[in-house]
């Protein structure tokens, strides 16, 4: 994995809200624990699909999704701990959750990721989770994962059940893990995304 310069430090202000730039002379990084585990199973499921289903992941979609979830991870990895920057955040939350409404807002078919979205709104993932959890009672992973599964159960609704599938429906808003998608929908709605899907047409 690598990403240039530039993308890295765009990618840290976005995610921590500060630029992670490479060092001026090589050094060892020892991330924390739950990142790096973050970032080898991520690292891994993204393996395992290209080596058993390649056609998933050749969706722009999912390929859209799985870089964004390597890049976070990339970055907590290289972060550490959040950086404490002794800003009033309280003082801008509302602010954050406007901006974050706006977004949501301009973008209201398209799915979007973490380091998209704190870019977008222009605040790091700690404010972001911060104002989400105060404000919507979930962080904003949740909240976009939530909203990708009512797009993807919108877009199940108005489909022609003879000219497309759940995979593809299901991987056009990131989903690439097809069984655990599936499994997910029926707890969240009550039903199987292909009862869905019949029942549309």
């Amino acid at each position: 994995m690598s990403l240039a310069p530039e993308e890295l430090a765009a990618a840290g202000e976005a995610i921590i809200g500060h630029e992670l730039l490479p060092p001026t002379f090589p050094r060892a990084v020892t991330p924390p624990s739950a990142a790096l585990s973050r970032l080898r199973k991520v690292h891994d499921a993204v393996g395992h699909l290209a080596s058993t289903a390649p056609d998933i992941l050749a969706k722009p979609e999912v390929a859209r999704a799985m870089d964004q979830a390597l890049v976070e991870a990339m970055v907590f990895c290289l972060a550490g701990s959040p950086i404490k920057d002794g800003r009033n955040v309280q003082r801008h939350r509302a602010t954050v959750m406007r901006r974050l409404e706006e977004v949501i807002m301009a973008e209201r078919e398209e799915p979007l990721y973490m380091p998209e979205l704190a870019a977008l709104v222009g605040a790091s993932y700690w404010t972001l989770r911060d104002c989400c959890l105060e404000y919507l009672g979930m962080s904003p992973k949740r909240y976009l994962w939530l909203r990708r599964m009512h797009l993807a159960r919108r877009a199940l609704r108005g489909a022609d059940a003879e000219r497309t599938t759940v995979t593809a429906i299901a991987s056009d808003y990131g989903f690439w893990e097809l069984g655990r998608f599936s499994v997910a929908y029926r707890s969240l709605f009550g039903e199987s995304p292909s009862a869905t899907l019949k029942r549309a047409a």
